[in-house]
């Protein structure tokens, strides 16, 4: 049995007392679908004071470069977005940028 969904739109400002805001999963333009530069992730983050998730295609590249700097290293989530060999991608995120690696 589903649970009921609730379509309400949240409250931010009273989830951020406790939790934090991020998008999970995001490009830069080390990936094919995305040409969005790495110092503009980060600066709409910090503007909308939230965190995010850099999960390029097969590549750690924009983590590499948010890593660079310090609002980078306190901004980003480090990821990536895996292709298998059967074509599915897979999202893995990591707590340590050095796991990553």
């Amino acid at each position: 049995m589903v649970p009921e969904v609730d379509f309400r739109t949240p409250d931010l400002a009273r989830l951020q007392e406790k939790y934090f805001v991020a998008d999970m999963h995001f490009h830069t333009k080390y990936s094919h679908d995305c040409n969005t530069p790495v110092k503009k992730i980060i600066a709409l983050a910090k503007e909308l004071d939230i965190y995010v998730a850099i999960t390029d295609h097969n590549r750690i590249h924009g983590v590499i470069d948010a890593y660079k700097t310090a609002e980078g290293r306190k901004r980003i989530i480090p990821g990536i977005e895996v292709t298998t060999k059967e074509g599915k991608d897979i999202l893995l995120w990591f707590y340590e940028f050095k796991d990553l690696e």
